[in-house]
């Protein structure tokens, strides 16, 4: 998901005195353990997600693609979370007890930046993805003939979509908030926040306008399967920008707010309530191959597979397409 919404830290920059260091060195540790495990979760579970992907091809269908694209997309963030950890610890433990702090400092400046700012972007491809992925199926409700027709090229042209938006985005970002000031760099983030947004919100409550009040076509195992997709993606959907809500107002405040507001807030409260926001934004990566092993039969049929190191039926693989409009 979108989270990293920029280049700055939780804290703000003009208020790192306020911080450094803030918490004990086993706090530190714990939270560490904590932040690392739960990227080490996410790079499993949606690598294990993409073999499933691609060992079952009726999971290969057209339609999918774009949920494969989000799970690379949450696979690459959980990857390089660890930046994003390293940097925003830093304001808060002392360097020795941050456990890649060595590599960071020794890779040099240039290096940790780009770093830095790989996370940003394979979480904003999420998060656009997303959007995407709303507009596929809002496509699929009103147009089912249509989209069953859809060539691969468009898929294709979706996809690239995603990745080029999410690296203005990023790009947007590094320049406004270096170069143009945090004022343009907030409007800026919450505009296209708000945009996207809007597009899913509008998206998903015009397809449940669709199946409960609109006409639709006969009825047949091929319509069943596509809504409980919908449903499926639009739970994943819900919950992903559930827990990436607390990272998004929590950042979107902190650089923003007079200094007398800390005296306000007890301390504990302001330095853990971010790295929570943290925990919570990268657990968003682990919803979507959870929510697809219990929804999606294929997708768990072919995950016991590989788990159980036992090649995948054929006659299976035909018994239950996904789409079988």
């Amino acid at each position: 998901m979108a989270a990293e919404l920029g280049n700055s830290t939780f804290f703000g920059e003009q208020n790192v005195t306020l911080f450094e260091p803030s918490i004990s060195r086993s706090e530190c540790i714990t939270w560490q353990l904590v932040l690392y495990t739960v990227s080490a979760t996410v790079v499993i579970l949606n690598g294990l997600s993409i073999i499933v992907f691609l060992r079952d091809r009726s999971l290969r269908k057209r339609h999918m693609y774009l949920v494969i694209n989000l799970t690379v997309a949450d696979l690459f963030a959980g990857l390089f979370s660890p930046s994003m950890l390293v940097y925003n610890l830093g304001f808060l433990c002392p360097k020795g007890d941050i456990f890649l702090w060595q590599f960071w400092f020794a890779v040099g400046n240039l290096t940790t930046g780009i770093f830095r700012h790989l996370a940003p972007f394979f979480l904003h491809s999420s998060f656009v993805s997303l959007v995407v992925i709303s507009l596929e199926r809002l496509h699929a409700t009103f147009r089912p003939f249509k989209h069953r027709l859809m060539k691969k090229r468009t898929i294709g042209t979706a996809v690239f979509a995603v990745w080029f938006t999410a690296g203005i985005w990023v790009a947007a970002d590094i320049l406004l908030f270096w170069y143009g000031g945090y004022l343009p760099f907030f409007i800026l983030i919450n505009s296209v926040l708000s945009c996207c947004l809007l597009i899913i919100l509008v998206s998903y409550a015009s397809i449940v306008a669709k199946i409960n009040w609109g006409t639709h076509p006969r009825r047949h195992g091929g319509v069943s399967k596509e809504r409980k997709l919908t449903k499926t993606l639009f739970i994943v959907t819900s919950v992903s920008l559930m827990l990436s809500l607390p990272h998004i107002v929590l950042w979107s405040v902190a650089g923003n707010v007079e200094s007398v507001f800390y005296d306000k807030v007890p301390h504990g409260t302001i330095i853990r309530s971010p790295l929570v926001a943290l925990c919570l934004l990268f657990a968003n990566s682990l919803v979507n191959p959870i929510f697809y092993a219990f929804r999606i039969p294929e997708f768990k049929r072919a995950l016991f597979s590989v788990l159980m190191c036992r090649p995948l039926s054929a006659r299976h693989v035909q018994e239950f397409p996904l789409n079988g409009m």
